[in-house]
């Protein structure tokens, strides 16, 4: 059933590519995110709110 449906699909490549794009970009995002050159940034983001 679901081999007859995906053989005559036509435009699947599409949303196949489009997935695998945004898990790179998030996984990229992320790893920007959590990298150990932010530290800094983070430090004084987490103060903010006790600078009141």
């Amino acid at each position: 059933m679901f081999k007859d449906l995906f053989r005559n699909a036509t435009l699947l490549d599409l949303p196949l590519w489009a997935m695998f794009g945004f898990i790179a970009v998030f996984g990229g995002v992320v790893c920007w995110t959590m990298s150990r050159r932010r530290t800094t940034q983070f430090d004084t983001l987490s103060r903010m709110p006790l600078d009141d």
